[in-house]
């Protein structure tokens, strides 16, 4: 009721520099509570989620709020089985698809393996290993290497089961 009430007739300047007045549209108004209440409602998830704010200026961000819409009233979020079994091989295909070019460049063209290492604050040593081609740079796997030392051995180890697992 309240978004009746306080409709009213808004100034706006007019083309001939005099003003005019136009109708507060009741439609636009309970639009743009309805708005304001839903992206409330989508910032308290990203706040007790604990998510960076930078994830609205992601390109899925944008296509997820659009598919919702498409959808309309009555969409029923996934479940946690869902998202944890289903639709995470459904991305890990879609993710594979993409990069199966990067793949096929390495047989033909040269590429350079690379590792990254580093610890974590809570003493955790992590490996990165990646290929590099002139298609870019694709991340391959990570391991956690807490439970052994660092040594060379132990490193050529690891690369050489790498090198064998994407390919000379």
């Amino acid at each position: 009721m309240d978004l009746y009430m306080f409709q009213g007739s808004q100034k706006q300047q007019g083309q001939a520099g005099g003003l005019k007045f136009r109708q507060t549209n009741i439609s636009d108004a309970c639009d743009k509570e309805i708005r304001g209440r839903t992206i409330q409602h989508i910032a308290r998830f990203f706040y007790q989620a604990g998510l960076p704010l930078s994830t609205t200026r992601l390109d899925s961000f944008k296509e997820m709020i659009e598919a919702i819409e498409r959808y309309g009233v009555g969409l029923k979020p996934q479940s946690y089985y869902e998202i944890r079994v289903s639709l995470l091989q459904k991305e890990l295909n879609y993710t594979n698809d993409l990069l199966k070019g990067h793949k096929e460049s390495w047989a033909t063209h040269c590429c350079s393996i690379m590792l990254d290492a580093w610890t974590v604050r809570k003493c955790r040593s992590i490996i990165n290993f990646m290929v590099n081609c002139s298609l870019g740079t694709m991340f391959v796997k990570s391991i956690d290497a807490s439970s052994f030392v660092k040594s060379g051995d132990k490193i050529y180890d690891l690369f050489d089961k790498f090198v064998e697992e994407i390919g000379e």
